[in-house]
């Protein structure tokens, strides 16, 4: 009826533009890795202690995750404090295989945030801020995941298509709107996840998953524009560690 999860991430993150036709300087990658984050998350099936059909398998989820103590520090040594953090909400649908105790296919639809922000604490790093990075990625979430029990130990995996809606400060600098040209922009992702559960008691397991999104940026700049590229790359991924518990 009810799952809970936490734990920490050990996340990072791997920005590059595509600087195509030309060159720009205000435009500047983004590497970072090991960044510390703590996770939460749970699952709720109201109706599972009942015998309806298809209602007993449809539940309510929803995960957070926060960065902390996490700094970015620029090529001229400048720090600047930096805020990353997840959400996650949705409904979830199991399909049982078997008996309870076999493998489970799930379905999710849901709204997913990701935000990552440089906080400048000067006038001069402010102008740096301004060139790097900063996303707030808010898309619909389309996702299949899968458990395999063998034995003690379960294999875990999960796929997603990420419907993009907004994405913050490096989309809308090359926006149609910002450029005062014609163009478009587009941008898509896809997250990726496999990991093991270890059942150390009736209901508790622990967790070790890799997580893996990808955001792909198209850009249309034409002669002009303060903001020269082809297109960018982002890709966060981390490592999650936890424990579980199911009843």
């Amino acid at each position: 009826m009810i799952g809970l999860g936490g734990g920490l991430e050990l996340g990072g993150r791997s920005f590059h533009y595509s600087l195509s036709p030309a060159n720009t300087a205000n435009v500047r990658p983004h590497e970072i890795f090991p960044a510390p984050l703590i996770w939460l998350g749970g699952e709720l099936y109201p109706a599972a202690m009942t015998d309806v059909p298809f209602v007993r398998d449809l539940g309510i989820e929803a995960a957070y995750a926060v960065a902390v103590g996490v700094d970015a520090t620029s090529s001229d040594g400048r720090t600047f404090g930096t805020s990353w953090n997840r959400l996650l909400v949705g409904l979830r649908y199991r399909i049982r295989t078997s008996d309870a105790e076999g493998s489970m296919i799930g379905l999710g639809l849901g709204y997913g945030r990701s935000a990552f922000a440089v906080e400048p604490e000067d006038e001069a790093a402010t102008n740096i801020a301004g060139e790097v990075a900063t996303v707030d990625y808010e898309y619909l979430r389309l996702a299949g995941d899968l458990r395999i029990p063998i034995g003690s130990v379960s294999l875990l995996a999960d796929v997603a298509w990420l419907a993009v809606v907004s994405a913050g400060e490096v989309y809308e600098r090359f926006t149609p709107a910002n450029r005062g040209t014609k163009g478009d922009a587009s941008i898509g992702g896809v997250q990726l996840a496999a990991g093991l559960g270890v059942e150390l008691t009736a209901g508790v397991e622990l967790t070790a998953v890799f997580d893996y999104y990808r955001f792909f940026y198209a850009f249309s700049p034409e002669p002009g524009d303060q903001y020269v590229a082809g297109g960018a790359l982002d890709q966060i991924f981390g490592i999650r560690f936890g424990v579980q518990y199911a009843y």
